[in-house]
Formats: C-alpha cells, structure tokens, sequence
C-alpha cells in the first residue's frame, strides 16, 4: 500500500537524478529510506537509463528492460577489465573448456606466450613458432587464464 510516508518528494527525486548513475541502488534507497526496487522503478520511471553510462532505450519493457539493464552492467565492466588489462613479458596461458553456467569443467590445453599487441576486442600473443590471437571476451570470462 503507498503511503504519504513513502511518498516521493522532489528533494527525494533530485538526489536520486543526481547520484543515479554513482551509488547503487540499495545505497541511494538507504539516504531515501526506500527500497532498492523502489528506487529502481523510479530511475525507470525518470527514463534515467543504465546506471553504467548506458542510455534509455523507448519500447523495452519488462524482462527484455532488465536483461538491457544486465547487459550495460557487462558491458561496463568489460570496458572496465580492457582498460586494466596488462600482461608484460612472457606467460603460461591457460586455454579452459566453459560449461553454460561459466564454470570450468577441464583445461584444454596450456600455451606459453607473450602478449605482443592488444587492441579494444583482440589480445594477440607471440608463440614459440606463430601468432595467436583471442578476443578479449575470452579473457574477461575466464575462457582464457593467465598462470602466474
């Protein structure tokens, strides 16, 4: 039941617009004393977006909203991973077999190598005889480990 306790005031909907996309959800309900699906909905509501730099998108409702919400996330933290990714000199590298749910189920196969170029997607590494090359998806999931 909605209450005028838990009412929005405009100081509470200007504090949200203005930390939306800096705190999370359970943090801004609790400076608002609101729950964090309260807060989502509102942000919603508001057409504020991805919370990680991702924009509003008109007609996606729902399942599909929340799966385009994920997906910002990932995309985030991908962009994220990129720019710390740093590997220098020469490495074991370790190629894993994913099951669906991202676990390891057994090694491949093992390669030693050094990482000679990366672009935004590709990480290229010099073998003892050729060149290979993985996007950087692989690394990120843990397709592709790094034995240290």
């Amino acid at each position: 039941m909605y209450t005028k306790a838990n009412a929005w005031t405009k100081a509470d909907t200007n504090f949200l617009i203005s930390n939306w996309r800096e705190m999370s959800n359970v943090e801004i309900g609790k400076n608002l004393n609101k729950s964090s699906k309260a807060i989502s909905i509102k942000g919603t509501s508001l057409k504020l977006g991805c919370k990680n730099g991702g924009e509003y998108k008109e007609g996606i409702a729902g399942e599909d909203y929340r799966m385009y919400i994920k997906m910002c996330s990932v995309a985030a933290k991908l962009k994220e991973f990129r720019n710390n990714f740093n590997l220098e000199g020469i490495h074991k590298f370790i190629i894993n077999d994913l099951n669906e749910k991202g676990k390891n189920t057994k090694k491949v196969r093992s390669i030693n190598g050094k990482v000679i170029s990366t672009s935004e997607n590709i990480v290229t590494l010099q073998l003892e005889n050729y060149k290979e090359s993985f996007t950087m998806a692989s690394f990120f999931t843990g397709e592709i480990s790094v034995k240290v």
